[in-house]
């Protein structure tokens, strides 16, 4: 059998028959045959493969494997943003890790206490991706970032 992580590649038991000249066939319900081997790509968990080795001189043997193919670990990272005091929310934006073949996370990058904590400073956490923990082929983590709110220029608290 194969068990591993996703790795965009296929997967399938690998199999010998015992006596030279055999052919092999596969089949997924032990009842259906055909000569090419099953291949697996995306995640799966334990799917049973049946193997036949029939020789013109022996009774048919059998056996079975089985492929388990495990997410593959993602992380989407939230960027560290800032903004001057009174101003709105830039755009927010993410880093992603550990995604192979071109697969598109859905994930949202938000800041939760935007509108309610704006004096200037720093806050850790405050920037933060989320969205599902299991995408496709991934197990997706998510990482906060901090977000700072810098001082506005001394020109705008003006003393007259």
């Amino acid at each position: 059998g194969y068990r591993g992580t996703y790795d965009a590649n296929e997967h399938s038991i690998a199999a010998q028959a015992a006596q030279e000249g055999s052919t092999l066939e596969y089949s997924l319900d032990g009842e259906t045959w055909r000569a090419e081997p099953y291949a697996y790509t995306d995640v799966v968990d334990g799917a049973t493969v049946f193997v036949k080795a029939a020789h013109p001189n022996y009774e048919d043997a059998f056996g079975q494997g089985t492929v388990t193919i495990k997410p593959k670990a993602a992380t989407v990272s939230a960027n560290p943003a800032e903004k001057v005091f009174g101003a709105i929310d830039p755009d927010f934006s993410a880093t992603i890790d550990g995604v192979i073949d071109g697969y598109e996370l859905q994930y949202t990058v938000t800041r939760p206490g935007a509108g309610q904590v704006e004096d200037a400073g720093v806050y850790l956490g405050a920037v933060v991706a989320q969205g599902e923990a299991l995408q496709g082929n991934y197990q997706v983590s998510y990482a906060p970032a901090p977000f700072t709110i810098v001082q506005a220029p001394a020109g705008q608290n003006a003393v007259a």
